[in-house]
């Protein structure tokens, strides 16, 4: 479908990737995305981020973000697939530990720091 280029990276309700390595496609999934931002969004009354304005608007929770970012999944080599029960069972009780009454200041918060978690990975893809 996109063979014209070296890789393709998909950002819905999952991030996946797929490449071509030493004549092989390697296809698999990154992190959660728009499941775990549009279930905080919803909380907020909106349908999703629209253009990233929450996620534009907080600060990064530096700790949060160390976290996140050493979940054992981001470690782990291809092939690899995420699902609604890993979110469950791994990134939302991180994101309790961390979560206030619903307030616009910490979801601006958790907004920011969940889009750095995941452009951070990106990097390292």
């Amino acid at each position: 479908m996109f063979s014209e280029f070296d890789a393709c990276i998909n950002l819905g309700g999952f991030a996946n990737i797929s490449f071509e390595d030493k004549g092989k496609r390697i296809a698999f999934d990154i992190c959660p995305v728009n499941i775990v931002l549009n279930y905080y969004s919803n909380q907020l009354g909106f349908s999703y981020d629209d253009r990233g304005t929450l996620a534009k608007s907080g600060e990064v929770c530096e700790t949060l973000l160390t976290a996140l970012n050493e979940i054992p999944f981001y470690k782990m080599n291809p092939p690899k697939s995420l699902g609604l029960e890993w979110v469950h069972a791994f990134i939302f009780p991180i994101l309790k530990k961390y979560e206030k009454p619903v307030a616009s200041y910490y979801f601006k918060n958790f907004f920011r720091t969940y889009r750095s978690a995941n452009i951070n990975y990106y990097r390292t893809v």
